[in-house]
């Protein structure tokens, strides 16, 4: 069985067997894969949420020591504290970003009448396992110190995400149980 620092490389033996057959498509590199799930049509805004005040934040991470950028949508036409939504992005932990679950983020707020930070956590892979659980972590730890700042319900707080930002969700809410932080009170994965 492989170590998990053996699982960012290609084995060799896989990759020979490739080069040798005739069937399936050529494996792009990072740069092809972060367009192609950019350009991936549904990721691009269509409606307007004019009840939903967006935002973005620099928050400091800690392990290893950096800094990420969130965006905060806040529904605009009811008053808080807002029950909150943390929302983490698909992509394959290679790809995704801000705006990859924007459109998402403003359907969420301006529907359920919530704050959705969605986090902008570091990619592989330049930035290997456990750095994208750090910075989520470090992102939720941040949304609940700051609160009063937010003006966020701490009692309603969720964690979401599609594809590799769902099983995000669902390693914050095991960490959550295993920290003993009982910060997340629910939590809804999604595949698209």
């Amino acid at each position: 069985m492989l170590a998990a620092s053996d699982y960012d490389k290609v084995n060799e033996e896989w990759e020979a067997f490739r080069k040798g057959t005739t069937f399936g498509p050529e494996i792009c590199d990072i740069e092809q894969q972060r367009y192609a799930v950019a350009m991936f049509p549904s990721f691009k805004p269509s409606i307007e949420y004019p009840n939903v005040a967006i935002r973005e934040e620099t928050i400091p991470v800690t392990e290893p020591k950096g800094e990420i950028k969130v965006r905060i949508y806040a529904p605009t036409d009811v008053q808080g504290p807002y029950p909150l939504v943390m929302l983490y992005h698909g992509g394959g932990w290679i790809a995704g970003d801000l705006e990859t679950e924007d459109a998402v983020c403003k359907n969420i707020s301006s529907q359920a009448h919530a704050m959705v930070i969605n986090v902008g956590y570091r990619l592989a892979p330049v930035y290997k396992y456990p750095v994208p659980v750090n910075d989520s972590w470090d992102a939720l730890t941040w949304a609940i110190q700051n609160a009063s700042i937010l003006n966020i319900d701490t009692s309603k707080v969720a964690v979401t995400g599609s594809s590799a930002g769902g099983y995000m969700a669902l390693v914050m809410a095991a960490k959550d149980i295993d920290e003993d932080t009982h910060y997340i009170s629910s939590s809804l994965p999604f595949n698209r």
